[in-house]
């Protein structure tokens, strides 16, 4: 989970690392986030929908998915 921490927010890595590509600092690598509680598992753009910046959580049944 560190590892991602570490791609997702270069500029505050938990190691203090500073990634660097061709001597600049490099921006976000992605997106880091972890869900409300394991019985709800809502993102930030699920708690606020109109608002909300972050990953979306959708369900698609088994079986639903167009072939």
């Amino acid at each position: 989970m560190t590892i991602l921490k570490e791609m997702a927010t270069p500029g505050h890595t938990p190691s203090g690392t500073v990634y660097r590509q061709g001597g600049a600092p490099i921006p976000s690598l992605g997106v880091f986030e972890h869900w409300d509680s394991p019985e709800t598992m809502r993102y930030s753009r699920n708690l606020d929908p109109a608002h909300g910046t972050g990953i979306e959580f959708i369900y698609i049944p088994m079986g639903s998915a167009a072939q």
